[in-house]
């Protein structure tokens, strides 16, 4: 998924807000747009959920 990109209505059942605990540790969104998940990834999105940029997260649980 990349810039441009819109989340259409059958994407959008699997898109959920992301955390307030993620989104402390992104700089702010602008004005209009918010954070989301998709598939592992975060995106930030405008209100008709078109991709602005995207985020890999890659998490260490240690061991």
């Amino acid at each position: 998924i990349a810039p441009g990109f819109v989340f259409d209505r059958a994407m959008r059942v699997r898109v959920y807000p992301a955390p307030y605990s993620l989104r402390r540790t992104l700089a702010p969104a602008p004005r209009g747009y918010r954070y989301v998940l998709y598939g592992g990834r975060v995106f930030l999105v405008d209100d008709g959920y078109r991709v602005f940029d995207g985020i890999t997260l890659n998490i260490n649980l240690g061991g």
